[in-house]
Parts: structure tokens; sequence; C-alpha cells
């Protein structure tokens, strides 16, 4: 509305600019001699032509850079305005971004610091953690830590992803003998890929904190997110299958290539039917916690962790197959498989 007032407001002047030269160029012709009369008229008719010229840019610019304008605002409301109802304050990039937001909100927190993460080698690592945890009072602060059980059949089926292909194979192999003289105790390739590892790291990092061991659980799910919360913020990563295609050490890493988004709670006036994340985040690390019964003391004895680590792989050992086909297995590898395996299909049928 405004703007349409200003463009008729614009015209009207441009109008009468016009009207005021046209009456004056008569009267020169009238008062002033023929030839200074001619020359004044000429002047004046090029400045008129300017006058219109500059008015009409001007028009038109400030049209468009209002259009632009309003655009860009409009774009920029919708995406604030969508945030705020979800309680969405921050996207950062990456985990390194993070980091030093992470360790203040839990160094800040009084209530309660809730981690979910696979194993937490990054900084702030396990033992930085540990050392924060230890300085809350446990009647005032809620602490849990949840942790990727190395031994599970999801960390199989991870590691099976994204080892090297040699490696992988190496795995298999190893699973798939039956002779017990090649399963030599500390032989499996498994426990030397980054999962398994990383995992048994920290099983040791924990046995240094006795009064945490209680806050910390395994889960056996797929790992679904990097999720810390502190008090009444929650720093959230998701984790993909997808990578970076384009780089080449990032090619077989699941997980940690999303931003993490910070969400805090909302402590505003109850209103009907509020999407709160906040809530539905601290609600998913409570079934996780509720639904996971693996503790350390169960994952403690080194002789319990290998047994299990061979009941996961024959619990997933038809998965596990499939995903090396899938992610090391070459696509002309693949076809060359599918037409020995209709071949053999087509003998049978025939011997039949």
């Amino acid at each position: 509305m405004r703007q349409s007032r200003r463009v008729k407001l614009l015209l009207v002047a441009l109008i009468s600019a016009s009207v005021a030269c046209y009456l004056a160029v008569e009267w020169w012709k009238v008062a002033l001699p023929d030839k200074l009369s001619e020359i004044l008229s000429k002047f004046i008719l090029t400045g008129i032509i300017i006058l219109v010229a500059h008015l009409l840019d001007l028009l038109f610019l400030k049209q468009g850079l209002h259009d632009e304008i309003e655009a860009i605002v409009s774009k920029q409301m919708t995406l604030s305005d969508g945030a705020n109802k979800r309680g969405l304050k921050h996207v950062y990039a990456s985990r390194e971004d993070a980091q030093s937001d992470i360790l203040k909100s839990i160094r800040e927190a009084t209530k309660q610091i809730w981690i979910i993460a696979v194993v937490q080698k990054e900084h702030p690592n396990l033992e930085e953690l540990l050392n924060q945890l230890k300085k809350k009072k446990p009647s005032q602060c809620t602490r849990r830590i949840l942790l990727l059980d190395g031994c599970s059949p999801a960390a199989v089926i991870r590691t099976i992803m994204e080892s090297p292909a040699d490696a992988a194979n190496s795995i298999l192999n190893y699973h798939n003998s039956s002779e017990d003289e090649t399963k030599k105790p500390g032989s499996d390739p498994y426990c030397n890929e980054a999962v398994y590892r990383h995992f048994e790291q920290n099983i040791r990092v924990i046995s240094h904190y006795p009064q945490l061991q209680e806050c910390i659980k395994f889960y056996d799910y797929t790992p679904l997110c990097l999720l810390v919360i502190a008090e009444n913020t929650a720093f959230y990563q998701p984790y993909t299958f997808g990578s970076h295609g384009d780089d080449a050490s990032l090619e077989r890493l699941t997980g940690m290539n999303m931003p993490i988004f910070r969400f805090e709670a909302y402590t505003g006036p109850k209103v009907a039917n509020h999407q709160d994340t906040f809530s539905v985040l601290v609600s998913h690390a409570e079934r996780i916690w509720d639904t996971s019964d693996i503790t350390y003391e169960l994952r403690s004895d080194e002789t319990v962790r290998k047994k299990e680590i061979e009941s996961a792989f024959n619990l997933v050992k038809a998965r596990i197959e499939i995903v090396y086909e899938a992610i090391h297995k070459t696509k002309k590898d693949r076809q060359r498989k599918g037409t020995l395996n209709r071949t053999a299909k087509q003998k049978e049928e025939r011997t039949l």
C-alpha cells in the first residue's frame, strides 16, 4: 500500500515538472528574441528528457530493490519463525565448531548432563567428560552417558561398513572359519578396527572412575546421533550413512558429516500443540537409557567380550555378507557373482 502511494506521488511530480517546463518554454518563445528563445528551448527540453529518464530509473530501481529486500526479509523471517517455534538457537557447521560451547554447557550444568555417543574419541573425549561429571554432585545433578556396545551386532555391521576392503575381508574370513586353531586368542582382526579399539579403550578409562560406573551404559542400537543435553540446552548431530564422496579419507565414515544443532528448552507459558524439540530429545535419551541394560560390569571381562563378539557375528552373518558385497565389491564383481549364481541355479533346475 505504501509503495503504491509512493509511485503515484512520483508520477504526479513527473507530470507537474513536465507541464511547468513546457509552459516556461512557451513563455520564453514570446518574451525573448527568436534565437535566444530557440537555444533556451533546446536546453530546457534536454533537461526535461534527462529529468524524466532519471525519475523513471529511480522509480524502477527503487521498486526492484524494494522487491528484492522484501523477498530476502520474508525468507529470513520464515526460517527464523520456524527455528523459534522449535527452539533452534544455533547451527554449527561441524563438531569442531561446537566443541567449546558443548564443554562450556557441561561445565555450567548443575541439574542434568546426558550424553549419547558412539565412542566419543573427539574433544571433549570420554576422559574429559568423566572429569567434568566427577565434579557434579550426584544428589543434585543427573549424570548419564550412553556409548555403543562394541560387542553388539550394530557395532559389527558398522565396522564392516567403515573398514577398508582388505580389513573387512580378513574379519569375514576369521569369523566364517570353523577351525578353532585359526582363532588364536587375540587374533580376531575385528578387535583391531576403530569401533572396537575405541570401545576397549573406553572400558579401560571407565575402570579409573568407579564412582561414575553406574552412570554409564552401552546401547546395542544402530547409532542415530550425537546428543549432549546440559541443563536446558541440547546439542544434536544426526548420523547418516552418507559421506563426502569427494574426500577419500571420509569415504567410508558414517556419521559426523552433518551439522550440529543447538536447541533450547521452551520456558514460556503453556501453548496448545507447541512443538518443543528439546523435550523430544530428552524423551529420546530417556528411552535409550531405559531400554539399555549393558553396564560397565558386564563388559569389563575380556573373556565375556570375546564370546559376545562371536555371538554377534553369528546373529547377523547373512546381513554382514550383504553389507560387505554392497560396500566393498565393485559393481563388476557383483554382476559377475550374480551371473554365476544364476548359472548354478539353472544347472540345478535342469538336474531336477
